[in-house]
């Protein structure tokens, strides 16, 4: 279930990691990239989740380098060593080809981004990859052959391509790759290959004069100059060369884009219009709040907490208790009030329709929250009634948890959650509780994300725990998808919020999720 959460797709398949890295949000990508350190995933959860390839096939970091996020690129290099992968999943996802196989070193070549050719070389050296692997990585050979350098020079990029030499010199001189291995990257790049050494040259002769496996010789006789074999040879030498000549002067399909092409993305019309709600009071004013009979000359009833006030007295008739403020609705006869009477005077809405808790939650007035959560216990109210009175929906449906985690009140955030742990509604009570979606459907963690709200992040997913959700039902709040299956982590990571991702990503230990959910969310 937590790798549900990490994994963070939207409806077309797009993971979350994939517009931190191509908007350039390097914090957001740290802090994503350190948060998988601990979770129990395994590497090819990792593998998958970091390298966050959208449908075509593309991975995150191409578009990172193609793009010039620097500081994202070494973010997501750092962040890489420390996953425990294996080399050639390490070595497959440093390389980040794109759909038509070119590799991100080399549109960062062929587009001049010297800084991102820099942070990607230098990441290179933590890789722990053998000496071949980082030559062929830093070769960056496309379709036609030419390796990276080669698109630089031919671009008239001189910084690019004096950073990269740079970058190869420090990792010959740190023993990563051999001095042959750089001589050939930058021979290859001119169109050239390195001179062998004469004593090599001699040792090849002698090795085909004297050393040469008799079928090899038969196969060489057999290929004389009057042998149908040497005429087919010689047709297909001809067809080959005139394939090549059409090739050479044709127009080049390199994959390689000039500059940024965007990437399409959904931003749901919900979530822009959910983010400052009008209902959501930034600056909370005073409710006019109906509790019970009200004299004629005030404005508003006592606070919600005062009307559970631990004193109580006892009804003659069947000696049930009753806080004091409730008796006084007794009737001549002395009968009390029945559950769902009092369920509805707990509810408490005002003139404006917004219930007795909402003020306290908006207001931070955790102690009151509290109170008022605690006081429920003790009047003989349902389940499902307690779980209404807690969830305080408004006129439109919308519960008091969404407007005070959507607004930051931490506090009270903090209150609420732990309030429920004794109330005792059953798992899917308590989960359609903590849900907390509006009447679109979008839950409050969802808005939470999106608009880095840290601290009130902290103390939702921290009171999740010990609230004897099953496993599923977990996952699902932490997803926290709005109707159109867009996540919140999703939207923090676009947003560019490395606090709330660090937050988020912390809050997902502990709360048994297995490493497949986990993998989802993510």
């Amino acid at each position: 279930m937590v790798s549900e959460v990490v994994a963070a797709r939207l409806a077309d398949g797009t993971p979350s990691l994939f517009f931190a890295l191509k908007n350039g949000h390097a914090d957001a990508v740290a802090a994503f990239m350190e948060g998988l350190k601990d979770l129990d995933l395994s590497r090819q959860q990792i593998a998958e989740i970091v390298a966050a390839k959208i449908p075509s096939g593309t991975p995150g970091l191409f578009f990172a380098m193609r793009d010039g996020h620097a500081a994202a690129v070494a973010a997501f290099m750092k962040g890489l060593a420390p996953l425990c992968l294996g080399i050639q999943q390490i070595a497959d996802i440093a390389a980040a080809r794109n759909c038509n196989g070119t590799p991100g070193l080399r549109s960062a070549l062929t587009l001049g981004h010297a800084a991102v050719v820099t942070a990607f070389v230098d990441g290179l050296q933590g890789l722990e990859l053998s000496a071949r692997q980082l030559a062929d990585i830093a070769a960056a050979k496309g379709a036609s052959g030419h390796n990276s350098l080669y698109r630089a020079y031919k671009n008239g990029h001189a910084d690019a391509a004096k950073a990269f030499s740079d970058g190869l010199t420090r990792l010959q001189q740190h023993g990563l790759i051999t001095a042959t291995q750089m001589a050939r990257i930058v021979a290859s790049a001119e169109r050239l290959e390195p001179a062998p050494h004469p004593a090599a040259m001699m040792e090849a002769s002698r090795h085909v004069l004297r050393k040469e496996p008799p079928r090899q010789r038969q196969q060489w006789h057999a290929a004389s100059h009057s042998s149908p074999a040497f005429l087919a040879l010689c047709g297909v030498a001809l067809f080959a060369g005139i394939v090549r000549q059409l090739l050479d002067v044709g127009p080049q399909f390199e994959p390689v884009m000039d500059g940024p092409t965007p990437v399409a993305f959904h931003l749901p019309t919900n979530i822009i219009d959910a983010v400052a709600p009008e209902e959501v009071p930034w600056q909370p004013a005073v409710l006019n709040v109906s509790w019970g009979q009200c004299p004629a000359d005030e404005d508003f009833g006592p606070d919600p907490a005062a009307a559970l006030d631990a004193s109580t007295e006892v009804l003659p008739d069947d000696g049930q208790k009753l806080p004091s403020a409730l008796s006084s609705m007794a009737g001549p006869s002395g009968f009390a009030p029945n559950p769902q009477q009092i369920a509805d005077l707990m509810a408490g809405k005002g003139f404006d329709g917004k219930p007795g808790l909402f003020a306290s939650m908006m207001n931070g007035q955790a102690g009151e929250v509290t109170a008022f959560i605690e006081g429920l216990k003790s009047l003989g109210l349902s389940l499902q009634q307690r779980a209404d009175v807690v969830e305080a929906r408004n006129e439109q449906g919308t519960p008091i948890l969404y407007f005070a985690l959507v607004s930051g009140g931490a506090d009270a955030v903090a209150a609420f959650m732990a309030g429920l742990k004794g109330l005792g509604p059953n798992p899917q009570q308590i989960a359609a509780v903590v849900a907390a979606k509006d009447a679109g459907g979008a839950p409050a963690l969802c808005l939470a994300l999106y608009q880095g709200q840290t601290a009130a992040v902290t103390a939702f997913m921290t009171g999740l725990k010990g609230l004897g959700l099953h496993p599923q039902q977990m996952a699902d709040i932490v997803a926290a998808r709005d109707s159109e299956g867009v996540a919140g982590v999703y939207l923090a990571l676009q947003q560019g919020y490395p606090a709330v991702v660090t937050a988020f990503m912390e809050g997902l230990r502990g709360l048994g999720l297995s490493a497949a959910q986990i993998a989802d969310i993510v």
